[in-house]
């Protein structure tokens, strides 16, 4: 997998020249959501995933998953992905094999309930629901199909999986509460760049903030607001909609990874040559705080009700040598959980490690990564993996993406990767609540010059 940023050159042409947007390489995703407590960054430095462990105290964030419970694309293609634009309430477009209303398709195709769409694949029902007539056979493994991979122990079969948004541009954020989804999106021109929202269980996506700058930082929420990261400032809106405000602005490109608890918000600012920050502030505005300077490239981030946890991506243009962080939520001296990492790109935490995706350098050198909180021997949960990139845990899990095309799932343990759903198109941020997975896409992979075609996907039960 080649490391390129995540924004599209056109995106950061007008500020190439006062941001260093290559110190973040683009996964398919970067930058995303965590697990239980935080969230993290994304575009600009990795993601984090917070899911909404039990016991954990709400604490939401981008790139990484939230304690509340956290916040896709479908491009045309011959098979079983939606077609472009297809989105909830419609009849997705399927694989070889045609359906019958209600029932199973012929060779292999993927089942249909009554009402699904017949002829070429017909998949059932609105949210693209996979029946227990699944496919399996020949005709769900064609190009695009929902089969490869998917319906694999399991796989896509029996969970639905749902399009939120869809026509997204460049989208490198998600976060999420018990009612919404929150993402941002980078207008192709650059000139539009917006905060968006949906309901959790579909609607009408709506706009919060529009006309942005290159956002390529984290986005998190709490109680009341949504904040995240332009290229050179930290913004906040109600989750209602309304003005926005800015609560800090910086000469200096480009903040990256975002989180939140109830009383600040956290953030990373991008620097080579060890000349990165971790700062914050108090969600009421005010004076900022440096936790941490002195860090080579920090990216995504994440907290619970002790510590800071981020991502070092280090030395461009290699980032062999990064580095997971940790420090006390008062401040202090920064610990070193993990280095040498191989291009670490998104992060998340549970109550008792943290744990991280190494994106690699080259195919199937990446790897799924954990270290106990309180320090110790990292450990490579999955390795030969081909640019993992978004990753989230829940009390049993570790969800991730990778290949620019599949969600995948392990124990939380340690054990053999499935593939929960193939087909995405360029899968980056991710984040986990109770029931079901949400993330982004970024786009079709024939898309890398202007990652028009991103979408807001949700597979339920995760």
């Amino acid at each position: 997998m080649s490391n390129i940023r995540l924004s599209a050159v056109v995106l950061l042409a007008a500020s190439a020249a006062a941001c260093k947007i290559d110190s973040l390489p683009l996964r398919t995703s970067h930058d995303g959501a965590a697990d239980m407590a935080t969230s993290t960054g994304t575009g600009g430095g990795g993601g984090l995933d917070t899911g909404a462990l039990p016991g954990d105290a709400p604490v939401l964030a981008t790139d990484t998953l939230t304690a509340k419970g956290t916040g896709g694309y479908v491009a045309a293609g011959t098979g079983g992905n939606m077609s472009t634009g297809g989105s909830v309430g419609t009849g997705l477009v399927a694989g070889t094999g045609g359906a019958t209303a209600g029932g199973a398709s012929s060779t292999g195709g993927v089942g249909a309930s009554a009402g699904s769409a017949t002829g070429t694949g017909g998949i059932k029902g609105v949210g693209g629901t996979i029946g227990s007539g699944g496919a399996t056979g020949a005709g769900g493994t064609a190009a695009g199909g929902v089969a490869t991979g998917g319906t694999s122990a399991g796989g896509t079969s029996g969970r639905t999986l749902t399009t939120l948004a869809s026509e997204q541009s460049d989208s490198t954020s998600i976060a999420i509460d018990s009612t919404n989804v929150y993402w941002t999106t980078n207008d192709t021109t650059g000139t539009n760049n917006t905060v968006m929202k949906v309901p959790i269980d579909g609607g009408v996506p709506t706009a919060l903030a529009s006309n942005q700058k290159i956002l390529e930082g984290g986005v998190a929420v709490d109680a009341t607001s949504v904040y995240w990261a332009t290229s050179t400032e930290v913004m906040k809106v109600p989750i209602d909609g309304g003005t926005s405000t800015t609560l800090y602005s910086s000469q200096t490109c480009c903040l990256l990874g975002v989180a939140v608890d109830t009383t600040s918000v956290y953030w990373t600012t991008s620097g080579s040559n060890k000349n990165g920050t971790v700062m914050k502030m108090t969600i009421a505005g005010g004076n900022p705080t440096t936790l941490a300077s002195g860090q080579n490239d920090p990216s995504a981030i994440a907290i619970d009700a002790n510590n800071i946890y981020w991502i070092n991506k280090g030395t461009y243009p290699s980032y062999t040598d990064g580095m997971v962080m940790q420090l006390a939520i008062g401040g202090g001296s920064p610990t070193t959980l993990a280095s040498g990492q191989n291009n670490p790109d998104h992060i998340a935490i549970d109550g008792a490690n943290v744990y991280w995706t190494d994106y690699g350098s080259t195919s199937n050198n990446g790897a799924v990564m954990r270290v106990p909180i309180g320090g110790g021997t990292p450990t490579a949960l999955a390795s030969g993996q081909t640019g993992p990139a978004g990753i989230a845990v829940d009390a049993t899990s570790i969800y991730y993406t990778a290949n620019s095309t599949m969600v995948m799932k392990m124990p939380i343990g340690g054990g053999t990767p499935i593939t929960l759903v193939p087909g995405q198109g360029l899968p980056a941020q991710m984040v986990v609540d109770a029931t079901s997975i949400y993330w982004i896409n970024q786009g079709a992979t024939s898309d890398w010059g202007s990652l028009a075609h991103g979408a807001v996907m949700k597979l339920t039960p995760k």
